[in-house]
């Protein structure tokens, strides 16, 4: 015999449907490849007066950071998940050199989100999408924008090529493109800029230098702008 539903067990399962349709844009937001979460710690005076990886000169009291791959000159909204505090950063140096944390801060940057005292805690890190990247500045802006990478081609496939260690070539992308390459296996991630076309008729779909290899492998996936 069929169940008959009363107009309350259909408001129930309403509710209960939309509330797991606005718990899955959360999630797919806090997972947005322009955005990411993750432990973060410091580096302060010890470094101060050395050169960083971009070639600036470390100064722990200016707003920066360093990120194993978006590129130099890239602006960060980070937030202390903790405190609530927020700070916005540029990224003008390589690491944090350790698996479990995603970014490091200077010491400046890790006082005005209270996180100086622990040394490390997790954080929301958002690209500020206006900005263009001090690497690529020559370029014109129109070029650069930072595009909310939504859309995504699966299983390409990837090889080696004699590019800068975060440059890519591909068959669809404009130059001077963010895009986010995700590996199938392991999980790991890496932002990287399209600097060329591939042609269509290409076997491969990705170039890209031995560093992005040796990280995510052969198979990857593509996040950008649809």
């Amino acid at each position: 015999m069929n169940k008959v539903y009363s107009h309350s067990d259909i408001r129930k399962g309403n509710k209960l449907l939309i509330c797991m349709v606005l718990s899955l844009i959360a999630y797919s937001m806090a997972q947005s490849p322009l955005s990411f979460e993750g432990q973060a710690s410091w580096y302060g005076a010890r470094f101060a007066g050395r050169p960083t990886a971009s070639g600036e000169i470390f100064n722990p009291d200016a707003l920066t950071a360093a990120h194993p791959s978006l590129p130099f000159g890239t602006r960060l909204k980070v937030t202390n998940l903790s405190t609530g505090l927020s700070v916005e950063v540029h990224v003008n140096d390589r690491g944090p050199y350790h698996s479990s944390r995603v970014l490091d801060l200077s010491q400046a940057a890790a006082a005005e989100i209270g996180l100086m005292r622990k040394g490390i805690g997790k954080i929301r890190a958002e690209v500020v999408a206006e900005d263009v990247p001090v690497a690529l500045a020559e370029e014109k802006p129109s070029e650069l924008a930072v595009k909310p990478a939504v859309s995504q081609e699966s299983s390409l496939t990837l090889e080696v090529a004699d590019l800068s260690a975060y440059d890519v070539m591909v068959k669809e992308g404009e130059v001077g493109e963010l895009i986010l390459l995700r590996a199938n296996f392991p999980n790991q991630s890496l932002m990287v800029r399209v600097v060329g076309r591939l042609p269509r008729s290409s076997k491969v779909d990705i170039l890209a230098s031995s560093q992005v290899a040796q990280k995510l492998g052969s198979r990857i996936n593509i996040y950008r702008e649809p």
